[in-house]
């Protein structure tokens, strides 16, 4: 896990994601710009909606999609060996350290893979965020919703009070009970038999992520 220090909101936050999962987590159908000091720092086809309440979702982008480089750790912090940690993104004359950061898909392993190397810039730290040019505040996220009922393809099953939605290689998971609760028994799971249950992550079936 990360390491000391750091803001410990957002280590908690990082804690809570990879353990408990979030309420849900769907692919942003467009591109995604973020604007900070005035200048676009961020740009990415493959960002995600994460909902870490039940209000509006966060985006969530791919380390590579910033520029000129991606936000900085903070010191004394594991960035080889830990799972996430808080980073600084900007200059010394414009930052913010509302900055949390996934480590890689192979350190994170086949359970919170989703996460694999991705940043959470806090939504509220940088001037604005735009999906294809639209400009997106909170109002605007309030209306996206955490299922896909608009693709073609779309399957909706019910398995434990829980709807999961599956399009293609991904399995979009609208959470209605606690992972803790999930994992009282101690049988053997698998997501084709009712009644069973496993961890949060491993009914999303994160596909290549692409730029």
């Amino acid at each position: 896990m990360a390491n000391q220090p750091g803001k410990p909101d957002l280590l908690a936050l990082g804690k809570k994601l990879l353990e408990e999962g979030p309420i849900a987590a769907r692919p942003v159908p467009r591109r995604v710009l973020m604007l900070f000091h005035g200048m676009y720092v961020a740009e990415s086809r493959s960002a995600l909606y994460v909902w870490e309440h039940k209000y509006y979702p966060y985006y969530y982008l791919p380390r590579d999609c910033f520029w000129p480089e991606e936000p900085r750790a903070h010191p004394n912090q594991d960035t080889e060996n830990g799972s996430y940690w808080t980073a600084e993104l900007g200059d010394e004359a414009w930052s913010t350290d509302r900055v949390l950061v996934f480590a890689a898909p192979e350190v994170l392993g086949n359970q919170a893979r989703v996460f694999g190397d991705m940043v959470r810039v806090e939504f509220s730290a940088v001037d604005g965020w735009f999906e294809d040019g639209v400009p997106m505040g909170v109002r605007e996220l309030m209306q996206i919703s955490p299922i896909q009922d608009d693709d073609a393809g779309l399957v909706e099953e019910e398995r434990d009070n829980r709807s999961i939605f599956i399009k293609g290689r991904r399995k979009l998971v609208s959470l209605k009970s606690h992972w803790r609760q999930q994992t009282q028994s101690n049988a053997p799971r698998s997501p084709d038999v009712p009644g069973q249950q496993q961890h949060w992550l491993s009914r999303l079936l994160p596909g290549k992520r692409e730029g």
